[in-house]
């Protein structure tokens, strides 16, 4: 059962001098963690990707980190679309990380999809990857940067 929202900001309000923090909502599901099924005892397993705990404590001192879980996903086959507009954040600042990005968030634009974290896959180095991407952005202005390394891209 999908039940709206107990109110309209999700989030607090930022602080005056927070008012230029980068929010980064981050998906659990597939994204930070995995499940598998345990058969023998009848009930899921949740493990870890790779790095995860590197690249929290990493990001945490950068972004403001928001996780997000939709845990009914496990049981239910409706899909529930994240809209960013409803965080109480300015969206233009806000970064939306899932291993399923494009499929269930309104604002494409601010989407950064990742491979989904697969079972056992000891050699995933995905969020060590995308730490160094998102820490080479720090302190510029994301957008102007990342059309000026667009540009320099195509030049080569």
């Amino acid at each position: 059962i999908f039940t709206e929202p107990y109110t309209d900001k999700p989030l607090p309000d930022l602080h005056p001098h927070g008012r230029d923090t980068i929010t980064l909502v981050l998906d659990l599901e597939d994204t930070l963690i995995y499940y598998v099924w345990n058969a023998e005892e009848s009930h899921w397993d949740p493990f870890k990707r790779p790095g995860v705990d590197a690249f929290l404590e990493h990001l945490a001192q950068l972004y403001e980190i928001v996780v997000y879980a939709d845990e009914q996903s496990l049981h239910v086959d409706a899909v529930i679309n994240k809209d960013l507009s409803k965080l109480n954040r300015d969206e233009a600042r806000v970064i939306y990380l899932s291993a399923y990005a494009l499929e269930n968030c309104l604002q494409h634009e601010n989407c950064v999809q990742i491979k989904p974290c697969k079972k056992h896959d000891i050699d995933d180095t995905t969020l060590l990857d995308v730490r160094a991407v998102l820490q080479s952005y720090q302190g510029l202005d994301i957008p102007t940067e990342f059309i000026r390394r667009s540009k320099e891209q195509q030049q080569r």
